[in-house]
């Protein structure tokens, strides 16, 4: 007979039961019971101790039920990341055996390496304006202002003059400071993408040396994110995978 107070199994006919002495002839206590076995929840808020089914879940692969071990020392259990779920779209992270598991990666990279392309190709498109009030767009939406900063060295001023006061290096300079705006321009794109804009308004640019004789420019820019209706959005579930993916650095 089972005590209905620790759920311990008793053997033969004893009138109390082994492990906490409970009268089991008299098992008038309230318990809540499992409704897949029938067996009493010592604790209801918790998944019942008996089921066999709760163990099962986690011991086997979900996709094609091969037994999982468990523990420090040759786990074969895994389980997917909130951005692979999200990709894959699978709403439930169950445990997977290593071959479901790579699978389920290889399909993941190649569904990223898609969205980047997709992502790069709207970043690539996206227009950044000088003036505030854009002519024939219509703005929906303003977002918040989005800023960018880069750091360019350029080398010692000497590198850039001859004996005849004559500036050689103007080419080389020029190479150095256009890189440095092309990756503040980009960084500048993909915070305002994040805040789910399509086009930067009122952008500024500032310049400022730090050091000398070294050349070491500070470049500046900052502009206002907005929505208009002429240019895509991003919807939301490309909007999720933009930020995490931004927010991973993976983009």
């Amino acid at each position: 007979m089972q005590c209905l107070k620790c759920g311990k199994v008793n053997i033969g006919l004893s009138k109390k039961c082994s492990k906490c002495g409970f009268e089991l002839k008299n098992q008038t206590i309230n318990r809540e019971y499992c409704p897949k076995c029938g067996k009493p929840l010592l604790f209801p808020d918790k998944p019942c101790p008996y089921c066999s089914d709760n163990s099962k879940k986690e011991s086997v692969c979900f996709e094609c039920g091969t037994p999982l071990k468990k523990g420090l020392i040759f786990p074969s259990v895994f389980k997917l990341d909130q951005l692979e779920m999200l990709i894959l779209k699978i709403k439930e992270n169950r445990p997977l055996c290593e071959k479901c598991y790579k699978e389920h990666k290889k399909e993941f990279q190649t569904k990223t390496s898609k969205f980047i392309d997709y992502f790069m190709k709207i970043l690539e498109e996206m227009p950044i304006l000088t003036i505030q009030s854009p002519v024939n767009l219509s703005v929906s939406k303003y977002c918040r202002i989005v800023t960018s900063q880069s750091i360019v060295k350029t080398g010692d001023i000497s590198e850039f003059i001859e004996n005849k006061n004559v500036i050689t290096g103007v080419g080389s300079f020029d190479k150095e400071i256009s890189g440095s705006e092309k990756s503040c321009i980009f960084s500048l794109k993909k915070k305002a993408l994040e805040l789910g804009a399509n086009v930067i308004i009122g952008c500024d640019i500032e310049y400022a040396q730090l050091n000398a004789p070294t050349q070491i420019f500070l470049i500046a820019m900052m502009g206002t994110a907005a929505v208009v209706e002429e240019f895509k959005v991003l919807n939301e579930y490309e909007q999720k995978i933009f930020n995490m993916l931004f927010e991973k650095e993976l983009i």
